[in-house]
């Protein structure tokens, strides 16, 4: 709530007409401007990048099969693991590309010569 108050610094900055000289209010109130514009800027440019964390930031992302089935499976991405659902069957080892979400698994598609990141093939002993 109060970052908001940094927003509103031009309109408090006007407040400065009326308690001192205009020849020192302005610069003071041209250095409040610019610095909101710095701000402002900085806001949008933070808004613009995409999801790091949580399910939006897997879309788009490869993940490799563990287990397969006709439709159903669970992918690794990284360190986890999910449940998984695709409309082509799901061949353990087979790299995969995240493209949604149905309820708690993810829904993914074939990524031929795709290269997956994060994960290692897992090893039976």
């Amino acid at each position: 709530m109060w970052c908001h108050l940094m927003l509103f610094m031009p309109v408090g900055g006007l407040a400065l007409f009326l308690v001192l000289p205009w020849q020192i209010a302005l610069p003071t109130y041209s250095v409040i401007s610019a610095t909101s514009l710095f701000i402002y800027y900085k806001i949008m440019k933070a808004m613009g990048q995409p999801a790091r964390v949580g399910r939006e930031a897997l879309l788009g992302a490869t993940a490799r099969v563990v287990t397969g089935g006709e439709r159903l499976g669970q992918v690794r991405h990284g360190n986890e693991l999910w449940g998984a659902v695709s409309e082509e069957n799901l061949t353990a080892g087979e790299g995969v590309t995240i493209v949604g979400f149905q309820g708690m698994k993810v829904v993914v598609s074939s990524a031929e010569g795709a290269k997956v990141q994060g994960s290692r093939p897992h090893r039976h002993s």
